[in-house]
């Protein structure tokens, strides 16, 4: 019979990128290779790094961490699964293109990360049930994995997730940015959403063959970028262009920075009248 307790847990929600565009290109069997090959070096990721699959929705895998066994720093650990299966993508895409002549397609993914208090337990209907979460927080996780398209990026946690990594002790383990203030759709709040760019210590960047000076490149893009974001909220626009703009000039392919240079310029004119009650939030309209 259903059953279920309240847990804080950590979400995952993620996808293949322009996965319609690449099953439209392929046969079923290509396909059905493609994804078998992709979910397994996924799942392994995940079971090394203590999550809990919990549906596979064609490309698309809804994770959990925290349950149904505890898992302590469980948000540390999700965001350590998150760039691990970046990482696996590297192999994999090598593997796929050395398979076949034509190569099947080269992946990469998006993934949205929340950490919240969920119902954890089977669910379901008298006669069909199924272990897995409800409550707000899956839905978060999904629009986070959404809003991955709208800035150019790979992975976003939430704010709760953040603050989780800060409360555990993970956060200097980690490359992260300050991204945006944002109200996705279906929420009446505006929450901060940050971008978890790549493992900080040495250790972690030995074992994924992540290059040091990439690393410091990472941290000074985000330190700017956040230079940028922090004039923006304080109303200082002179400043917070010239800043994005800088940083555009550095990261011209940057697509989160060219997201804050249109948000300048939409404010920018405006009164202070108009201001009164400005949060800087975006709207997120898309899912």
């Amino acid at each position: 019979r259903p059953h279920v307790v309240p847990r804080t847990v950590t979400v995952m929600f993620s996808d293949i990128r322009d996965f319609t565009s690449i099953s439209e290109a392929l046969s079923q069997t290509d396909l059905l290779h493609l994804l078998t090959q992709y979910l397994t070096a996924m799942t392994l990721v995940v079971e090394k790094h203590n999550g809990e699959i919990t549906e596979i929705l064609g490309d698309g895998l809804l994770i959990f961490w925290n349950t149904p066994e505890d898992v302590p720093d469980h948000a540390t650990k999700a965001c350590e699964a998150a760039l691990a299966m970046k990482q696996a993508l590297i192999s994999l895409n090598r593997e796929l293109a050395a398979a076949r002549d034509p190569p099947l397609p080269q992946l990469s993914i998006r993934i949205g990360l929340h950490t919240g208090n969920v119902l954890s337990g089977n669910i379901g209907s008298a006669k069909k049930m199924k272990f897995g979460c409800i409550g707000d927080p899956v839905n978060v996780a999904s629009r986070l994995e959404g809003l991955c398209k709208f800035y150019g990026t790979d992975i976003i946690c939430s704010g709760d997730t953040s603050a989780a990594l800060e409360r555990d002790g993970g956060a200097d383990g980690f490359v992260c940015r300050k991204l945006a203030l944002v109200q996705v759709k279906g929420k009446k709040e505006a929450t901060w959403v940050h971008e978890v760019m790549a493992f900080r210590d040495e250790g972690h960047a030995r074992r994924s063959s992540t290059a040091t000076a990439e690393t410091k490149l990472l941290e000074e893009l985000a330190e700017a970028y956040e230079s940028a974001r922090a004039a923006f909220h304080a109303a200082s626009f002179g400043e917070a262009r010239a800043l994005a703009r800088n940083v555009l000039e550095r990261w011209p392919g940057d697509l989160a920075t060219r997201r804050l240079l249109e948000d300048i310029e939409e404010v920018a004119h405006k009164t202070q009248e108009e201001l009164a009650n400005w949060t800087g939030a975006v709207v997120i309209s898309e899912k």
